[in-house]
């Protein structure tokens, strides 16, 4: 029923898997989040090696560790796996407890196979998964799957709550529990004492030996609002109600301790975030709300040599900003790239990479104290829609980059296709009367007004993908792949109505599984409550 209801998610998700950029990615780059051997230590210290939250800041280091590839502070949020020391050590016990129960041992297998898959680059499983599994090689941060502890935890330590008054004081389950919170005293006091520190030479660096430390302290005060109420019930000194109050109480001073500051919840703060630079902001609405254009809130790294793809770390707004104030940007948080994402385009080319994806403003890739402007506008912006009348064909994208890249492409005037549009385009330089014009423009449609005096190439700066269809005058039109990453359509001479729309099967496969099997999920249960009446009212007084 869970897979049933996912497919609408599940299925376009499959789609645009095979379209983005994890279709070139190496094991390295998907092992990014990957689990390290002295990382499991944060299963009972979840900030040892720092954190990364939105309050206090200041008083918590930034997470330092740096074991996998590509590991950042950042990283933090990929690998942060903690249930709870009172979560955690009894559904261990429960599974120790009920090793005979099917659906719990299944929920153990379920633990130690995504603990395996999850270490990534630091255990085998991972990269046999990568290599050999289909589909597994466009996975990225493997820690990811930890996720699902929070959940299989919860379901254990559950039954083990449910259950409690029926086990004997002498049961295996108490004794893992007591074994377990003496475990993670040790582990603590090993905190507490620089064991760690001594260990690891890096944690003595700025405040993360004393962050250690108070991570050692926290996990004995868990550990102890654990083991009281057992030994207290195991000696008769409390009911078993109370105990179980006291479980509670210790899960949720626990969680609660773990997630003090950990989003940005204060609205000074919400304000500083997303406030930043508001002239700046208000300046850029005013000036792109016509004609549509895009924003480049992220500085460049141009190499001659290289194709531009490479950011740095200046930011003059927030990489979630474009969404919150309603401009359009070419950057943001964006796991699954899609492949054709921006036109190629080497660094001595940069002024054709921002022309072709409509950017009216960017930051200038030479900012310094030398050259202090940041902001610098792009008048010489193509529009977002624009008609073609001359065009080359390639066969291959490989041959269609040399030629993009080599410097003689006249992005102005000429569209790069895959196939034949199936329309006389002209050669020379003429430009027969056009007139372009977007009249709706939203998430999943664009309609636009188009007049050409002759047939010619409707040319669209949006990435293109498969799932986008297009219609002239109502009817089908083939969408082209134009410049390797836009889209263009061919139109015939005239004026006409062209509507590009989001139409993915996929999705509405997905939809229609999603939809079927909620409505089989609601219905059996009702028919099995109607037999169960019908069986009552006909059952002999």
């Amino acid at each position: 029923v869970g897979m049933g209801i996912s497919m609408v998610q599940t299925l376009p998700s499959i789609e645009l898997n095979g379209q983005a950029a994890r279709a070139d990615w190496t094991f390295e780059a998907a092992s990014e989040g990957s689990i390290s051997v002295r990382q499991l230590l944060t299963m009972v210290m979840p900030k040892l090696f720092g954190s990364w939250t939105g309050e206090g800041t200041e008083a918590v280091p930034s997470f330092w560790l740096n074991d996998s590839f590509h590991s950042g502070y950042y990283t933090y949020w990929e690998t942060c796996f903690y249930s709870g020391i009172c979560l955690m050590l009894m559904a261990a016990a429960f599974i120790a407890q009920q090793r005979n129960n099917n659906y719990v041992i299944l929920l153990g297998i379920w633990l130690v196979f995504s603990l395996a898959f999850a270490m990534g680059n630091h255990f085998f499983l991972y990269k046999f998964m990568f290599d050999h599994v289909p589909g597994f090689n466009r996975f990225r941060s493997p820690g990811r799957i930890l996720f699902t502890w929070n959940f299989v935890m919860s379901l254990l330590a559950a039954g083990a709550f449910d259950e409690i008054k029926k086990f004997d004081k002498k049961d295996r389950f108490f004794k893992i529990i007591i074994a377990g919170a003496l475990l993670c005293f040790t582990i603590g006091l090993a905190a507490i004492t620089g064991f760690f520190s001594n260990l690891w030479p890096e944690m003595n660096l700025d405040d993360r030996a004393a962050q250690a430390r108070s991570q050692g302290w926290i996990l004995c005060l868990n550990a102890a609002l654990v083991m009281v109420p057992v030994v207290a019930y195991l000696k008769s000194k409390i009911s078993i109600r109370f105990f179980k109050i006291a479980l509670c109480f210790a899960l949720v001073t626990d969680l609660f301790i773990f997630g003090w500051g950990h989003h940005i919840v204060k609205e000074s703060l919400v304000r500083r975030n997303f406030g930043g630079n508001r002239d700046l902001i208000e300046d850029i609405k005013k000036q792109t709300g016509s004609p549509l254009s895009r924003v480049s809130i992220r500085q460049f790294i141009l190499d001659p040599k290289q194709q531009i793809v490479r950011q740095s770390s200046l930011m003059v707004l927030n990489k979630c900003q474009g969404m919150i104030d309603r401009f359009q940007t070419v950057e943001g948080y964006t796991a699954l790239s899609l492949l054709r994402r921006v036109p190629p385009a080497t660094g001595s080319q940069f002024q054709m990479f921002l022309d072709l994806l409509n950017v009216s403003f960017y930051i200038n890739p030479s900012y310094s104290r030398n050259n202090p402007q940041v902001i610098i506008p792009n008048p010489s912006f193509l529009p977002r829609a624009k008609m073609y009348y001359r065009a080359k064909i390639f066969d291959n994208d490989s041959l269609l980059e040399r030629f993009m890249t080599a410097g003689e492409f006249d992005y102005k005037n000429e569209l790069l296709l895959a196939e034949n549009p199936g329309i006389p385009l002209t050669r020379d330089d003429t430009r027969p009367a056009n007139d372009v014009r977007i009249s709706n423009y939203g998430a999943n449609r664009i309609f636009l007004d188009v007049k050409t005096e002759s047939p010619g190439m409707l040319w669209m700066s949006e990435i293109w993908y498969s799932a986008w269809k297009a219609k002239i005058d109502g009817k089908p039109a083939k969408v082209l792949c134009a410049d390797k990453s836009f889209r263009a359509i061919a139109v015939p001479a005239g004026s006409h109505s062209v509507e590009f729309y989001y139409s993915s099967r996929y999705f509405i496969s997905g939809a229609m599984i999603t939809l079927i099997t909620m409505i089989i999920s609601v219905i059996i249960p009702l028919v099995s409550i109607l037999k169960r009446r019908r069986r009552t009212t006909a059952a002999p007084s």
